[in-house]
């Protein structure tokens, strides 16, 4: 189906025992897996969580599903399988304890790479892409978020400003980075 992940692991699991069928894979479409950790935190604004809500999830599946690419199976669309620790066969993402909400670096520095080696299982490695949200990243960014250019781990940071809409937007945007888009 062209999405990056072998049809057999698709239908049958991977050696290495993740069961993608199970979490709703399939070889005759396009399939992309998220898998989110999160912070809350208190700073500049009230205790809150940035944990993505089932609605800005809906609006990430419904931006996908929305696309006009073709499957195999003749339908359009990306199938969108998001991990957050809902439980069943999903129970990779999960809040992460830190002192201050803040991730010292991006999206290649050293805590982001402690926190996925802790929370990611390495048998999810090139089946999903890794979402961390993080009050800020690198200290006192008010970037939105940051994305290897291509690849597969990504930071949303909103800090106050976690809407639906607004988390939402920008993992899809990210997300656009991972898989080779630039600005413009």
């Amino acid at each position: 189906d062209g999405d990056g992940i072998d049809d057999g692991d698709e239908v049958l699991g991977t050696i290495a025992g993740l069961e993608l069928h199970l979490m709703g894979t399939n070889p005759l479409r396009k399939d992309l897996l998220i898998e989110y950790d999160w912070f809350d935190d208190s700073l500049e604004c009230s205790s809150h969580s940035h944990k993505p809500s089932t609605v800005a999830l809906s609006l990430i599946s419904y931006a996908f599903s929305s696309s006009p690419v073709t499957n195999p199976d003749g339908s359009t669309g990306i199938n969108v399988i998001q991990d957050y620790g809902q439980g069943g066969q999903f129970t990779g993402g999960n809040l992460i304890n830190d002192d201050n909400g803040v991730l010292s670096g991006g999206v290649n520095g050293s805590e982001f790479q402690s926190h996925k080696n802790n929370n990611f299982d390495s048998i999810r490695d090139g089946y999903f892409y890794y979402n961390l949200l993080p009050h800020r990243y690198n200290t006192s960014s008010s970037s939105s978020g940051q994305a290897e250019l291509p690849g597969d781990d990504l930071i949303v940071s909103l800090y106050c400003y976690g809407s639906d809409t607004n988390v939402a937007h920008t993992v899809v945007h990210e997300l656009g980075h991972n898989l080779g888009l630039r600005h413009g």
